[in-house]
């Protein structure tokens, strides 16, 4: 409890970046955040809460490269989600 702050404020920060990130992408026409409704601020949540499962889910953690082959099809769930461009 004592660090719970800290992690509360640095998951905050980092949501925040996340959902700076997706705006400007939206901006510049690569994302339709309006095709699922939701805001910037919802849509990086649900990425950073998908990123967090795709690490505990299974009975031992993922090998790096078995957590990168994860997060790069969520990524590209997210992507294909918001109408964006996937690059190969």
């Amino acid at each position: 409890q004592l660090s719970a702050d800290i992690f509360s404020q640095a998951d905050r920060r980092y949501r925040h970046l996340l959902s700076g990130a997706l705006t400007e992408a939206a901006n510049r026409g690569e994302l339709r955040l309006t095709r699922l409704g939701m805001e910037a601020d919802t849509v990086a949540e649900l990425l950073i809460r998908s990123a967090a499962g795709n690490e505990l889910y299974g009975p031992t953690l993922p090998t790096p490269t078995t957590m990168k082959k994860r997060l790069d099809g969520l990524v590209r769930v997210f992507v294909a989600a918001l109408d964006g461009t996937l690059v190969h």
